[in-house]
Formats: structure tokens, C-alpha cells, sequence
């Protein structure tokens, strides 16, 4: 009887590790998909300003969706002096 409880309770406890886990990354996923997708817009709406020719790729997505708008803002401030 002992031993079927302590499996029950051992997976319960193992679900609830994971399910936090899971939870922990979906949160991380979606605060850096949110971040690159904001990012990503500053840069094209600032694209129409003459002057300013960021290119939109993989590096700049990275970038701002690890760093967020300084990063969009970076980008801008070196494709002016380059």
C-alpha cells in the first residue's frame, strides 16, 4: 500500500517540477518573441525616415529581441554614422 502511494505522490510532485519549468521557459520565449516583434517594428517604421537604412534580418531580430528597443535604438544611432 505504502509503495503505491509514495509513486502517486512522486509523480504528482514530478508534474508540478515540470509544469513549473514550462512555465518558467514559456514565459522566457514569449518576453523575447515580444521583445524582437517591438523591436523589429521601431526599426521598419523608422526605415521611412530618409537617412536611416537599417537592414531588417536575423542579426537584428536577435539582437532586439534579446535586448529590446536599445538595441533598436543602437541600430539607428550606427546606420546614421555609417
Amino acid at each position: 500500500m505504502w509503495p503505491k502511494i509514495l509513486a502517486v505522490v512522486g509523480i504528482i510532485l514530478a508534474i508540478v517540477i515540470v509544469l513549473r519549468l514550462l512555465k518558467a521557459s514559456v514565459k522566457w520565449i514569449l518576453r523575447f518573441v515580444i521583445n524582437a516583434v517591438v523591436g523589429l517594428a521601431i526599426l521598419y517604421l523608422l526605415n521611412f525616415i530618409p537617412g536611416i537604412d537599417v537592414k531588417l534580418n536575423w542579426v537584428t531580430a536577435i539582437v532586439t529581441g534579446i535586448f529590446g528597443v536599445p538595441a533598436a535604438v543602437l541600430f539607428v544611432i550606427v546606420s546614421y554614422f555609417l
